[in-house]
């Protein structure tokens, strides 16, 4: 879509009340009035008054025709963007998507085509292993969703997004500690942490309580849904208060059992075993590394950011044993099966250090 064209479509939000003949990219051929045209979709009237993303509308004919046409190269992109998407094809959807994203941010783009984009950039991003990045398509994407607003047909795009939680299992709140991306992220703003138990609060005390070059925010809150609540779980686990920790061990170990092989699953024995790890005791210590390597032993292919995490943890705590054959064949699995993983440099320099 040209400069030009956006910058005139910008400033368009066009009311028409019109009646108009939408033809969408399947063929299907939608007759009502048209109510107003944005980035957000095309509002029609009439007996089933809703928004057409523009992943649907193709173009229209009729009173409404003129102004939807304003819309065609971004209409244009947007469907290419989905079917890319819809095919796999991470590599050609990614650049697409985050050319839509930036618009989304500049226009705020909501609606089915905003819940479209940023469920597409989050899924791009996700399958391109940028962990960090894809929160904030996420946080979008929820904000979008907390208005009620679903995707056009709840396409195949879709679902990424747990319908329970509001998490997406492949999206922990799980960092490396004193990781780039943690301190990145965690130095963002937590606007009342006490007390706040929305999902991108916790997320960000997680990325803090990472990095030791930030503050500890204090106590962790309570979460106000499912969601919230395992990863308040998660975060206590691995918090600096003795009690806390066994509890929140206990509650994770539960779920290891309800919701076997499952993404909370793995969720759980991540959060486990690092907090095991925080012990002194040896035989805690030695349970720690057993459920650290459910990961990459049981989980490598559905969740591999925690599988490297979980090697690259678990070649700490062998060569802090002096455990050095062991702690070989940790690392050479972990640059085997993740070698673009910020996991093999971090692991390096923990050694070196």
């Amino acid at each position: 879509m040209s400069r030009l064209t956006v910058a005139l479509v910008s400033l368009c939000v066009i009311g028409c009340a019109s009646a108009a003949e939408i033809v969408l990219r399947n063929g299907q051929v939608v007759d009502a009035p048209v109510e107003t045209v944005a980035f957000d979709g095309v509002a029609i009237g009439g007996d089933a008054p809703r928004t057409l993303g523009w992943d649907l509308v193709y173009f229209a004919r009729g009173e409404g025709e003129s102004d939807i046409a304003l819309y065609s190269e971004f209409s244009d992109v947007v469907w290419r963007a989905k079917s890319r998407l819809q095919r796999g094809d991470f590599r050609l959807a990614g650049p697409l998507f985050e050319e839509l994203f930036e618009q989304q941010k500049t226009n705020g783009i909501s609606g089915p085509t905003g819940l479209l984009i940023a469920e597409g950039t989050l899924r791009c991003r996700v399958a391109s292993g940028r962990h960090t990045d894809a929160i904030e398509a996420w946080s979008v994407a929820l904000d979008i969703r907390g208005t009620g607003q679903r995707q056009s047909g709840e396409s195949a795009v879709a679902g990424l997004i747990d319908a329970e939680t509001g998490l997406v299992p492949n999206l922990p709140p799980v960092w490396l500690d004193d990781s780039v991306d943690a301190r990145r992220f965690g130095e963002g703003s937590v606007d009342a942490v006490e007390g706040d138990g929305s999902l991108i609060a916790l997320y960000r005390l997680a990325a803090r309580r990472s990095d030791a070059s930030l503050p500890d925010e204090g106590s962790v809150p309570r979460g106000r849904d499912a969601g919230a609540q395992l990863v308040a779980q998660m975060l206590r686990a691995t918090g600096s208060e003795d009690d806390a920790r066994a509890t929140a061990r206990a509650q994770l170990l539960d779920l290891t059992e309800s919701a076997s092989g499952s993404w909370k699953e793995a969720w759980a024995r991540i959060a486990i075993g690092r907090s095991l790890l925080m012990e002194t005791d040896e035989r805690e210590r030695d349970a720690g590394v057993l459920h650290l390597l459910h990961l990459p032993a049981r989980f490598a292919r559905s969740q591999p950011h925690l599988a490297a995490v979980a090697l690259a943890e678990v070649g700490r705590e062998l060569h802090a044993r002096g455990n050095i054959q062991l702690f070989e064949l940790v690392r050479n699995e972990l640059r085997t099966r993740y070698p673009e993983h910020e996991a093999n440099a971090w692991l390096d320099a923990v050694v070196a250090n």
